[in-house]
Parts: C-alpha cells; structure tokens; sequence
C-alpha cells in the first residue's frame, strides 16, 4: 500500500487544492458542488502527471542509487498498471471536466494533459531542460490549478488575473527549485 501511496503521492494534493481554492475564491462566488467536482478535477491532474512521469522514467529511474524510492522503476508496481492508471485519471478528469462544467474548462483540462504529457515526453520532455522544466511546473502546479479554479466558477482570465495567477506560479517555481537542491 505505500509503494501505492508513493506512486499517487497525496501529499501533493494539497498544495494543487489549495492553489485551485485559491483561483475559485478569486471571482467571488460561495462554495458549492461545482467546487468540490473542481477539487476531484485538479487531483486527478495531479496524480496523472506523477503516475505517467514514472511511468515514463522507468529506464532512467531504474539506474538510479535510489530506486527504491520508485515504485514502478524498483517493480513494485508494473509499467502496465502505472500505465492504466495514469490513463485513467486523465479521462476521467476530462469526462467530468466535459460533462459537468463549461467548454473553457474542458479546454484547460485537455491543455493540462498536453502538459503532463510533455513535461516527460518527447519532442518537448521539458523537464530535461532546466529552464524549461521550472517554467512546466510552475504553470503545470501553480497556473494551471489556479485558471480552473477561476474557470469552474464562472470568473474571466483578464490582465488582473494573469498577474494574480503569478503568485501560484512563482510559489510552485521556488518550491521546485528548492525540491532539487535538497
């Protein structure tokens, strides 16, 4: 169960839910159903881009001194479920995105699979690229939660906002850098 736990990572939901809670309040509307499907929405996200980033290193994770610490890389977990799992959050994260909210909303969700996908594979696979990695997961964790907070609940992205939405992006960019140094 921990090397399942590893692989979902929990954890990392809070600070998605909170930078998502973050975007909803920003347009001022009460809490409701709607925020709590948006909730289920970024988590799924989140576990989707964890599941298919091992998913995707297994070779590289394989080499590594600590492969213990990857549950798919040390085969505790197989490619294959890693694979299906992944796969299933991102459809279901873009069914209730699709059936539940509006178009935008379906359209960011599908934009965040796009960068899940390619922060770990090629052509883009930002996260060989320092740079380019830092800049994945600050709009990946922080942007990205926070638009489809805003979204679900009805707000509009306007110059105020973009500059709003650099808070989450500049907190999730530090924290990442401070992640690598660790």
């Amino acid at each position: 169960l921990s090397d399942w736990r590893y692989l979902i990572r929990p954890k990392l939901w809070i600070p998605t839910v909170a930078v998502y809670t973050i975007g909803y309040v920003a347009s001022a509307s009460v809490i409701d159903v709607y925020y709590f499907l948006g909730v289920v929405v970024a988590m799924l996200m989140t576990t989707a881009s964890i599941v298919y980033n091992h998913y995707k290193d297994y070779d590289s994770d394989k080499k590594s001194k600590t492969v213990y610490r990857f549950p798919v890389a040390s085969d505790k977990i197989s490619k294959r479920a890693a694979k299906i799992l992944s796969v299933l959050t991102v459809a279901t994260a873009l069914l209730i995105s699709g059936l539940f909210f509006r178009k935008n909303v379906f359209y960011l969700t599908a934009l965040g699979v796009f960068w899940l996908w390619s922060y770990s594979t090629l052509p883009i696979r930002a996260k060989t690229r320092p740079l380019l990695g830092l800049l994945w997961n600050g709009v990946g964790y922080g942007t990205l939660p926070f638009f489809l907070g805003l979204l679900i609940n009805g707000g509009s992205i306007n110059i105020p906002i973009v500059l709003l939405s650099l808070i989450p992006f500049c907190v999730v960019t530090s924290g990442h850098v401070l992640l690598q140094v660790r």
